[in-house]
């Protein structure tokens, strides 16, 4: 079960991300980069 829930707190941010992304497209740039540091951190 504790997969389940980190599973849920890793999904929870990306969706929001994506809620963001697709609610404000002109700012994809900056989204980008931030996809860039978070995935640079792993």
């Amino acid at each position: 079960m504790a997969h389940v829930i980190t599973l849920a707190v890793v999904i929870a941010p990306i969706a929001a991300v994506f809620n963001w992304v697709l609610s404000r497209p002109r700012r994809m740039r900056i989204t980008r980069y931030l996809l860039n540091e978070i995935f640079e951190q792993r």
